[in-house]
């Protein structure tokens, strides 16, 4: 009786060791950028438009002061985000974003232990655990078939494309070299999973910013040739944007950092 009375006891404490532990509620936005100024489907005033933008993201932390880091906890969210996993999508399906969806997620949602944090990183892509998975009979947002790379039996973690008049570039990143089939991967020679870091992010006052000019900084807008990329070996426009993602083409590892995203001022 003694033995379960003190077990009993020690259970409580930890319970309210757990209950007693404060929790920050923190909300990261994001936005597309061209240079310095924000763009959407519609051209602005330079005749710069999206044709695509949407990515996943995983594995958020903040960091703090003394080098420390928290993981955020994400808060599901039905249709964009569950505890492991957020799709942020900056294309709402007008004017020049054809292929895209009308809604939009500008946002991820998450809780972190009470504290002062001044810096943030992320993943861009699907979890290698959720990455395989069937999308038909999968929990949203990796239900979006849209997002999926059915021949390479993953999902695309970004969907990114601008375009100027007639003229354009667009990427399509995900795992590549994979062998096996959905349900049944033995592995993938390349994961390309961006690590994104950025010192002196304040959540409060400031947005994730993918600057595609940046991003495509390869491409010419102006030579009337849309060029493309699917993270193939032999794709020239590859090289650069790998670059800009801070990704080792050769064995999709992190080798750099991924200067493609930037913090910026928070816009209402």
């Amino acid at each position: 009786m003694r033995r379960l009375l003190t077990t009993i006891f020690s259970c409580s404490l930890l319970l309210l060791a757990a209950c007693g532990e404060q929790r920050l509620p923190v909300e990261i936005r994001f936005a597309a950028y061209y240079a310095d100024s924000e763009v959407s489907c519609l051209e602005n005033n330079s005749g710069i438009g999206l044709s695509d933008l949407r990515f996943f993201v995983h594995d958020v932390r903040l960091q703090t002061a003394d080098g420390g880091e928290a993981r955020l906890t994400l808060t599901p969210e039905p249709g964009w985000q569950t505890d492991s996993v957020a799709l942020i999508d900056l294309e709402n399906a007008g004017h020049g974003c054809i292929n895209g969806s009308l809604e939009t997620n500008i946002r991820l949602q998450g809780t972190v232990p009470a504290g002062t944090y001044d810096g943030l990183s992320f993943r861009v892509g699907v979890p290698d655990v959720l990455n395989h998975a069937d999308p038909l009979y999968a929990e949203a947002p990796l239900s979006q078939t849209a997002m999926h790379w059915h021949w390479r039996s993953g999902y695309k973690f970004m969907r990114a494309g601008v375009r100027q008049g007639d003229d354009g570039a667009w990427l399509h990143l995900g795992s590549a070299g994979c062998q096996g089939t959905i349900g049944n991967l033995s592995g993938c020679e390349r994961a390309n999973r961006p690590t994104v870091r950025l010192p002196g992010f304040d959540a409060q006052r400031h947005a994730v910013a993918l600057d595609l000019q940046r991003l495509f900084a390869a491409s010419s807008l102006r030579d009337g040739l849309i060029d493309s990329c699917q993270m193939g070996p032999d794709e020239e426009l590859c090289d650069g944007i790998a670059m800009a993602l801070g990704l080792d083409l050769a064995d999709g590892s992190s080798a750099g950092p991924a200067k493609a995203f930037k913090t910026v001022d928070f816009r209402q």
